[in-house]
């Protein structure tokens, strides 16, 4: 159980070159305590929590990192600006 208060942070997405994702996180918008499951957690205005990555793949890759987890690549849909896809994967 957790007592946080929603209207005292804001969420933060940016893309991280680097390693190639979105890093998403909530920042702290006032000087604040949190309490979680009898615990207390302090953050200080501006102080983030970094709460998900979302990697991004060429088509390629992403058909490695699924031969890697043991999968074959079927099919693939992409939009019409090549931005987003959706694979189809087959076992082995």
């Amino acid at each position: 159980r957790a007592d946080f208060d929603l209207s005292a942070w804001r969420h933060k997405a940016v893309y991280n070159d680097d390693k190639g994702r979105m890093e998403m996180y909530l920042v702290s918008l006032k000087k604040q305590s949190v309490g979680i499951m009898g615990h207390a957690f302090h953050f200080n205005k501006g102080e983030t929590i970094h709460t998900e990555n979302s990697y991004k793949y060429e088509i390629e890759e992403f058909h490695e990192v699924a031969e890697e987890a043991g999968f074959a690549p079927f099919k693939t849909w992409v939009d019409d600006n090549n931005l987003f896809s959706l694979h189809y994967l087959c076992v082995g």
